[in-house]
């Protein structure tokens, strides 16, 4: 234990081995972008400020972590660098949320989407806002604790991406 935990307290508790990787790996970056080929992460150093991010290969291998409030959401810079990796979903509400219209050939395959999107957000444990009718599913991400995004929505969006079939998406 390090920092300013006090004594008997683990600091990391309820944070993932890959965001430790990934903390230990910001913390080592040097003061210029680099973008690492292979599967190793990518890491990025925001031009505009001192904000920096461990972006994994591929959002949707990892997993949503517990998002306590108090933490500072993300800067519009930060989320342009995430929604790259998704870039079929829109930055909307000065960068407060991210949304996707899914479409489908008719009601029942957009009411089986939205039951397999609950089921992952029941197992991430992030809850995304879903309106559904007749062939669409449109859903919208955003971390209500900190009124902003996070990591966890770029997560989220890419692991639904995944759940989408090619005819689903749109």
């Amino acid at each position: 234990m390090t920092g300013n935990s006090p004594p008997g307290v683990n600091r990391y508790k309820g944070i993932s081995l890959q965001s430790r990787r990934n903390m230990a790996l910001l913390r080592r970056s040097g003061p210029t972008r680099q973008v690492q080929s292979g599967a190793s992460p990518w890491v990025w150093r925001s031009p505009v400020s001192e904000e920096r991010i461990a972006v994994a290969s591929t959002l949707a291998e990892k997993s949503c972590t517990p998002c306590r409030g108090g933490v500072p959401p993300l800067s519009r810079e930060i989320a342009e660098e995430y929604r790259r990796q998704a870039p079929d979903w829109a930055l909307l509400d000065e960068a407060a949320r991210i949304e996707r219209t899914y479409r489908f050939k008719n009601f029942a395959e957009a009411f089986a989407f939205v039951e397999r999107a609950a089921a992952l957000a029941e197992v991430e444990g992030h809850h995304p806002d879903i309106c559904f009718g007749w062939g669409y599913a449109t859903v919208s991400l955003r971390t209500k604790k900190i009124k902003g995004l996070h990591e966890n929505d770029f997560i989220m969006a890419a692991k639904l991406d995944r759940l989408a079939t090619p005819v689903e998406a749109g």
